[in-house]
């Protein structure tokens, strides 16, 4: 096999390894997104209507293949916070983040 085409499996397979790691940790992480998008008053219904809406309700592989095949198709998904594209974020960069 020609050196390039190892070093290019080489890289799909860490690439796959670290965008599974990232996504599992993401979703350990304790806490729900609706909840918190619910401002943390919201009702049982409103919280299940927001998981639905979000996708949260899907199975965890569902969810995983359709981020994996957003990120190939460069939809970085919309931020929580700012309802904004993940990849276009204000000149700010992180730091937007962090000074609210």
């Amino acid at each position: 096999m020609p050196p390039v085409l190892i070093k290019i499996l080489r890289l799909v397979t860490v690439l796959l390894i670290v965008t599974t790691f990232a996504f599992l940790m993401i979703n350990s992480l304790p806490g729900n997104v609706a909840y918190l998008l619910a401002g943390g008053t919201g009702s049982a219904e409103d919280i299940l209507a927001l998981e639905k809406e979000l996708g949260l309700d899907r199975p965890l592989i569902v969810r995983y293949l359709s981020w994996l095949g957003g990120l190939l198709q460069g939809d970085w998904g919309v931020s929580a916070l700012t309802q904004e594209p993940n990849f276009g974020l204000p000149d700010g960069g992180i730091y937007f983040y962090f000074r609210q």
